[in-house]
């Protein structure tokens, strides 16, 4: 099938992308980096590649197709999850520059995508950790960068964390804080101030679960950094 996709924007429509689709190619995997859904990666499931659409107003205002490629950082299988390759097409006249590259959210990104719920879907779909790929049409070739639908429902993410009360607190405590702050991190720049007030403690004891939980190995992140 010859499917045309086209982006959408208070302007109309604007940018058109020519792809082949199978009629029963699966669903993308839509991770929301932003409250209103807004700003979205849409991942490539149809097979072995890591490869997602990244969308955002930006990406539609200036007629671009961003695409992003993520994969282990290390061969270990538990290993964090890293952005590895980008590429942003852009029709003629559109407005491509190094202040748009700015507005990529590399971090939000990279929280998003090592959510533990979100990194279990993706890791049987991540290519190995030191490939480079060169084709004409990154993914499987069976889906396309179809922008996801919006949802009106604004994400919240739980912050509140339910503290035992013990003098040591359990793993399942860190583990919660570490899901908590990835969920946050994935849609906001101050997630670590989010989950202090959520919780009503001070900025300086959320860091301090947030670095129990990175030495626990709870909370994994590339280069083990972290806000």
């Amino acid at each position: 099938m010859r499917l045309q996709l086209l982006t959408r924007g208070n302007k109309g429509t604007r940018f058109k992308i020519m792809a082949n689709v199978r009629d029963d190619q699966p669903e993308p995997l839509v991770v929301p980096l932003s409250k209103d859904g807004h700003e979205s990666l849409t991942f490539d499931v149809g097979g072995i590649s890591g490869w997602a659409g990244y969308h955002s107003p930006e990406t539609e205002e200036r007629q671009l197709l961003v695409q992003l490629r993520v994969g282990p950082e290390t061969d270990d299988p538990d290993a964090p999850i890293e952005m590895r390759e980008l590429r942003v097409a852009a029709q003629s006249g559109a407005a491509f520059n190094s202040a748009f590259l700015r507005t990529i959210p590399v971090a939000r990104i990279t929280a998003a995508i090592n959510r533990p719920a979100i990194a279990e879907q993706l890791r049987p779909l991540l290519a190995p950790t030191n490939e480079i790929q060169a084709d004409d049409f990154p993914g499987s070739g069976q889906w396309v960068y179809a922008l996801p639908p919006r949802s009106r429902a604004t994400l919240r993410p739980k912050l509140k964390i339910k503290d035992p009360g013990t003098r040591r607190r359990p793993d399942d405590f860190y583990r919660q804080v570490a899901e908590a702050y990835l969920a946050q991190a994935s849609i906001s720049d101050q997630a670590a101030r989010d989950l202090a007030e959520a919780n009503a403690v001070p900025v300086s004891t959320a860091h301090r679960w947030l670095k129990e939980a990175r030495n626990r190995g709870l909370l994994k992140m590339p280069g083990q950094g972290g806000e």
